[in-house]
């Protein structure tokens, strides 16, 4: 099982205005993860499966401090994103 610190992830730009991207720079025997992103009550808002990079439209997502969880088969990663106003 490799450690939190042994997975590099990419997660850009942030603060996200339209789009954001995820990507995972150290994987050794190429995983599927599982994206979620979810609010600050812990509800999901939108999910999707990838293998090294996605890029995920923010859609109609209000602007505030959102949540991150990434999962596979041996990792978990939860990381802080905000969405600032769009102009």
């Amino acid at each position: 099982v490799l450690e939190f610190e042994d997975l590099e992830v990419l997660i850009y730009p942030n603060p996200v205005k339209d789009y954001f991207n995820i990507e995972i720079k150290t994987v050794i025997n190429s995983e599927d993860f599982t994206f979620k992103l979810l609010d600050a009550r812990g509800r999901v808002l939108s999910q999707d499966l990838f293998k090294k990079y996605i890029q995920i439209d923010r859609k109609n997502i209000s602007p505030g401090v959102y949540f991150i969880h990434l999962n596979s088969a041996s990792n978990f990663i939860k990381r802080k994103i905000i969405f600032s106003e769009k102009k």
